[in-house]
């Protein structure tokens, strides 16, 4: 029998200490059987069997083998064959926690997972006043967004209805023309500058 597995494994991240997010293997047996090990030793047990050679952080993809069986009484053995880090620390950090909870929860089902593809996108950051950045954004964005006088609000003109930019978030244009407001923190961990100078 075919004793090899690959498992997304969450690490060191603020929503976890270690979370198996899902397992999967040509040998339905040895699926369950590690689903089995995980559900009845925990998922940091699991992890810490895997070895050292494990990242410290991130999201991981993990190829190993199932060297020895799990029992009512012995844990399951496992032999690392190689890791992959799926997402950086900063950015699986971004990951909804709800989202990774029910991932966990519900790993005994194969749960399809997707890694952003990567997109150049333009973006400016607004300084919280209508002078300077507020106008110079509005020009930017066209019919995309307006300056509220009343309540002194950039407002975005988003595919998701009307949203506020507070101060310090980012205008992102999107592929498809469309604009959004973005948090500082989640802009710096999703984007890298490409070229240009920062707009702020």
């Amino acid at each position: 029998m075919e004793m090899t597995f690959t498992a997304l494994i969450a690490i060191g991240v603020s929503w976890s200490a270690g979370a198996v997010l899902e397992v999967s293997a040509h040998e339905a047996d040895v699926r369950k059987m590690v689903l089995d090990d995980i559900a009845e030793d925990g998922d940091k047990e699991f992890i810490d069997a895997l070895g050292a050679g494990l990242p410290k952080s991130g999201l991981i993809k993990v190829h190993a083998e199932l060297v020895g069986w799990p029992s009512e009484y012995e844990a399951g053995e496992y032999r690392l064959i190689s890791a992959t880090t799926v997402l950086a620390p900063e950015l699986a950090n971004v990951m909804a926690a709800d989202v990774i909870a029910y991932a966990a929860t519900n790993r005994e089902k194969t749960m399809a997972m997707y890694r952003k593809k990567p997109v150049v996108v333009e973006a400016m950051q607004f300084n919280g006043e209508w002078t300077g950045d507020a106008t110079e954004i509005l020009s930017w964005m066209g019919r995309g967004g307006e300056w509220d006088n009343e309540s002194y609000e950039l407002k975005i003109h988003s595919p998701e209805g009307t949203m506020v930019a507070s101060k310090g978030d980012f205008i992102i244009k999107g592929v498809a023309g469309e604009f959004y407001p973005c948090k500082p923190d989640i802009f710096s961990a999703t984007y890298d500058l490409v070229v240009g100078e920062p707009a702020k």
